[in-house]
């Protein structure tokens, strides 16, 4: 059961689970030395010797792996063979399947061949080393139809939620011959030098199986896809628990717009899930009402504004800005409660055509703020006991005449505000002045 199988009618020689010996493997059926059913010496052929079930080592599967972790699988075979009629008897053959390499814990899956055609036929008895052993013929139904139906060949679902992906060749039917001896309960199988007829000459000296009483217990059935309720200080949940294996746990989620929502913790165990544990669920919170975008438009001393609000959770006020050319102004909106517009206070905001631009530099800085602090000539101003001192755009004008590039400078002085360049007085940021009226401003500075 341990050895390399050739598969009847198949060119590829594969490392099999169940590898019992013969690699001849002929096609199936009767051998004429069966000489029906006794060994040729006038002793009967009677399978019951080997009625019971023979579990197999753990053994690697080649090319297989389990899909959601790419894990490398290992499985462990039982064959049963059942109740005998005279040289021969029904044979099933199960796979269980494991990602490690003792075939510990629970198994991920289970493959069964349980077709009807399966067989276990004595041929002929023999002695092998003084010790009473029988040449025998195995068959194992017939390709695809002899085992559970799966998505593919290759990628199946068995016993499990976890998909397994298996070598095809596990999915065919396949037949061979072989040489057995049961000594103490433990299977010894035929070696790998074949006669005329293709059965093994002589037995391996390791045995390949034990015989059980009792088969060991499959994989434990998964649990579906199933809605699931819990309670918590007298509120109810409901959520969706999704397909696991038996002995899996997850966390499921109240299902949204329900009304309630909260957790708990569900476990699979051979099919069923368990009542909840851990479990939380409130109230929940009401939805967020939202004002959308709106095109807003205001009047004021015949002036028309318009602008555009943006999406704004309920109980909020926004500005919206004008957004018309030649126009300048202002409308402060509020997000009702029931997802609208309204004027902030019913108040109407501002809307004016802007005065034009300012273009004499003395009465720009002047606007600009520019002549609380500082004068056109020396001295400047001194201000408190601190002595806080503001220089004049004369002495502003001299110094950056000695440290060009002076423009670009002193552009972003004004803008930014700057410290240290005419002692440790700060001068604030000017962002109320404009890029157009900086190219008035700074030329007229420089020329005092």
């Amino acid at each position: 059961m341990n050895r390399l199988v050739s598969l009847a009618g198949a060119a590829v020689t594969v490392g099999l689970l169940l590898s019992c010996g013969g690699g001849g493997g002929g096609g199936g059926g009767t051998d004429p030395a069966a000489g029906g059913g006794s060994a040729g010496n006038g002793v009967a052929l009677q399978a019951s010797v080997y009625a019971g079930d023979y579990v197999d080592i753990c053994e690697p599967v080649p090319d297989s792996r389990r899909v959601d972790t790419g894990a490398a699988l290992f499985a462990r075979s039982v064959l049963t063979v059942g109740a005998p009629n005279g040289a021969s008897a029904h044979v099933a053959l199960r796979f269980d399947f494991f990602d490690n390499a003792i075939c510990a814990g629970q198994a991920l899956g289970t493959l069964m061949n349980n077709h009807a055609g399966n067989s276990l036929t004595l041929v002929s008895a023999t002695t092998i080393d003084g010790r009473p052993a029988h040449r025998l013929m195995l068959q194992f139904g017939v390709p695809s139809v002899s085992y559970l139906p799966g998505p593919t060949a290759e990628t199946v679902i068995y016993g499990s939620v976890l998909p397994l992906q298996l070598p095809s060749v596990v999915f065919t039917g396949f037949a061979y011959r072989d040489l057995w001896m049961l000594n103490n309960n433990v299977l010894y199988e035929g070696d790998y030098n074949f006669d005329a007829l293709g059965f093994p000459t002589g037995l391996l000296a390791t045995p390949a199986a034990t015989r059980m009483d009792v088969a060991p217990v499959g994989p434990e059935a998964p649990c579906p896809t199933q809605t699931v309720n819990w309670t918590d200080n007298g509120r109810s949940c409901v959520g969706l628990a999704i397909p696991s294996a038996s002995r899996a746990s997850q966390i499921v989620q109240s299902t949204p717009n329900t009304g309630s929502t909260g957790n708990a913790a569900f476990t699979c165990t051979n099919g069923s899930w368990s009542a909840p544990s851990n479990p939380s669920c409130q109230a929940q919170a009401p939805a967020f009402t939202m004002c959308p975008v709106q095109t807003i438009t205001w009047t004021n001393t015949s002036q028309t504004c318009s602008g555009e609000t943006p999406v704004t959770v309920a109980g909020n006020d926004i500005t919206v800005v004008n957004n018309l050319a030649g126009k300048d102004g202002a409308q402060r909106m509020s997000c009702r409660s029931d997802g609208t517009w309204s004027v902030w206070a019913g108040v109407t905001g501002r809307c004016e055509v802007p005065p034009p631009p300012i273009t004499d530099p003395r009465l720009l800085a002047q606007a600009k703020n520019c002549m609380s602090c500082h004068t056109e000539t020396d001295p400047g101003y001194t201000f408190g006991p601190t002595g806080y001192s503001f220089p004049s755009f004369q002495a502003i004008a001299a110094f950056y005449r000695n440290s060009p590039p002076a423009a670009g400078v002193l552009e972003a002085r004004v803008k930014g505000g700057s410290v240290g360049v005419f002692g440790s007085t700060p001068m604030p940021a000017n962002p109320q002045v404009n890029d157009a009226e900086l190219a008035i401003l700074i030329p007229w500075i420089l020329s005092r």
